[in-house]
């Protein structure tokens, strides 16, 4: 579920690449889903605890 709220955010209309557009800094969608670094990421995010706090209270 962490993964695809990622998904959402990092997609050609997500709120990440459209916050460039809607300043006008860019012209066109931002890549940021599928390229090296995000899925990397991606990666080592779905495969960490979900809550170091919530863990402790466990």
């Amino acid at each position: 579920m962490r993964a695809f709220g990622w998904i959402i955010l990092l997609r050609e209309t997500g709120l990440i690449s459209g916050a460039p557009q809607w300043a006008g800094l860019v012209s066109g969608p931002v890549e940021l889903l599928y390229n090296e670094v995000t899925v990397i990421s991606g990666t080592a995010w779905s495969a960490r605890p979900a809550s170091s706090a919530w863990a402790a209270s466990s």
